[in-house]
């Protein structure tokens, strides 16, 4: 579905659509859906008991109240792109959850105006984190040499 425009209503029959192929799916794609936090939550409630799948949400219109919704749902992702957002300011809600993380084995975050700050959290995530083997940050300019 990559490149569709989805609004709530369109999100709201796409979830019902998603719900009912709950445990076949392997593969969602929506990016460049223009998807906002709320259509996100919606989408995101209907994947729940979903056997674990690939999910990309690059370039869309998420922000920082999406960091929440993704972050309680991260045991049903094996590869998460959420690249290309405003997702700055909640970001630690991800890192944080990914503490206990066993599902998770590659994280896209590139351009998501990650900042310095965020790299200690990456960092403390990393030490306790067995299953995520790729991690993608490039793209975020203002990480800077002091988050390097």
């Amino acid at each position: 579905l990559r490149s569709c425009r989805l609004d709530q209503i369109s999100c709201s029959a796409l979830g019902y659509l998603l719900e009912q192929y709950r445990g076949a799916l392997k593969l969602v794609n929506l990016s460049w859906c223009v998807i906002c936090d709320d259509s996100c939550e919606i989408l995101l409630s209907s994947l729940l008991g979903n056997s674990k799948f690939e999910l990309n949400l690059c370039y869309n219109d998420l922000t920082d109240k999406s960091c929440s919704i993704i972050a309680s749902s991260l045991a049903l992702f094996t590869k998460l792109n959420i690249g290309l957002n405003q997702l700055s300011e909640s970001i630690d809600r991800i890192f944080t959850s990914l503490h206990h993380n066993t599902v998770l084995t590659e994280l896209l975050l590139g351009c998501s105006s990650l900042r310095s700050s965020d790299m200690q959290l990456v960092a403390q995530m990393l030490t306790s984190n067995n299953t995520l083997s790729v991690l993608d940050i490039s793209g975020n300019k203002q990480i800077g040499a002091e988050g390097c």
